[in-house]
């Protein structure tokens, strides 16, 4: 089974919530196990919350959200020109991470989507950039993915 949904939005972060929102009730409805639509929500929300921070908020940011079977695949783009993904910081463990925050309010969004997701990676390109998340799911009884 595949679902799919995109959504294209201004960059603000009032809207980080409604993609949040969108992506749990998508992977509940899809009785997906409530440990992992938590992990993903948080992940998307952390990639979104970099994406308008880092990006050039000219043309908004588009999300994609792909199931596939047992995969969900998270593509956040931001249309306004590339940002360069190693200022975000790419500690491989979150408390160094956190030893380096500054006064633990920046730092943490990459070690923590690396420690949520199966593969987070970075995609640039002239007009803009794609930060991807993928995580294998974890499906709950009589999930709707397994019919």
């Amino acid at each position: 089974m595949q679902v799919n949904f995109s959504l294209t939005l201004p960059v603000d972060h009032q809207y980080v919530a409604v993609v949040r929102h969108l992506a749990e009730s998508t992977l509940t409805e899809l009785r997906v196990a409530r440990e992992c639509v938590d992990d993903i929500a948080l992940a998307l929300t952390e990639a979104c919350a970099n994406v308008i921070s880092h990006g050039d908020p000219s043309d908004g940011f588009d999300v994609e959200l792909a199931v596939d079977g047992d995969v969900c695949r998270i593509s956040i783009r931001e249309k306004g020109g590339a940002f360069d993904a190693d200022a975000l910081g790419g500690a491989d463990d979150l408390m160094d991470a956190v030893e380096g925050a500054d006064h633990l309010t920046h730092g943490r969004g990459v070690p923590l989507m690396r420690m949520l997701v199966d593969d987070l990676s970075y995609q640039p390109d002239a007009t803009g950039t794609t930060v991807v998340l993928t995580k294998q799911l974890e499906l709950g009884p009589e999930s709707l993915l397994t019919l």
